[in-house]
């Protein structure tokens, strides 16, 4: 959903769509993270050339017997609605832009949880960026810590921060660990509540 190239893609099919009423779209909208699940699962239900494909969007056609035509990433698929269908996306990247950000919102507002994120960065260069969904109704002293320490809140004259902390574990292709903002090793640990 936070994917400019999503929302051209789901546009386009839907504009085909207007035009040949026997074509219909199924876009589903997904925070990366459940991106990146839905695209394991697809991929290997689809098999194939998509068993490698990585990027978003991934377009795939399904055939009236339930089986699947594999069509791959954005600009594959502008070239098969132009052959296919003679449809040429003209409208303005901008608007993709726009659209992307705005449904983000939406979609985090939907939830109803917080969000707070980290700007990543190794040796002065950002790398990305880290987006947190906190479940306030299930944990909520727990996330409001969080919270309150990415935003840099000051307690008994110390401000605690994330800022310039390291990920002290990092296991590739899985998660990192990191946080401590006393230490930096891991070992140490301090809240907002002063206990």
């Amino acid at each position: 959903v936070r994917e400019p190239f999503f929302h051209k893609a789901r546009m386009s099919a839907e504009a085909v769509a207007a035009l040949h009423p026997y074509f219909s779209v199924e876009s589903k909208e997904f925070f990366p993270s459940e991106y990146d699940e839905f695209l394991e699962t697809q991929t290997r239900l689809i098999g194939g050339a998509a068993l490698n494909f990585e990027l978003s969007p991934m377009i795939y056609e399904v055939i009236s017997d339930g089986s699947f035509s594999w069509i791959g990433g954005m600009d594959d698929f502008l070239k098969w609605c132009k052959r296919e269908y003679n449809y040429t996306e003209g409208r303005p990247f901008a608007l993709f832009q726009a659209l992307s950000k705005s449904m983000f919102r939406k979609k985090i507002e939907a939830t109803k949880h917080s969000f707070v994120f980290f700007d990543v960065s190794t040796k002065g260069t950002i790398m990305g960026q880290m987006i947190f969904e906190l479940f306030d109704d299930l944990c909520p002293k727990t996330c409001e810590n969080f919270k309150q320490i990415c935003f840099g809140k000051e307690v008994d004259g110390r401000k605690l921060h994330y800022k310039d902390t390291i990920f002290h574990r990092v296991v590739p292709g899985g998660w990192v660990q990191g946080g401590d903002i006393l230490g930096g090793s891991g070992a140490s640990s301090i809240s907002i509540y002063s206990d």
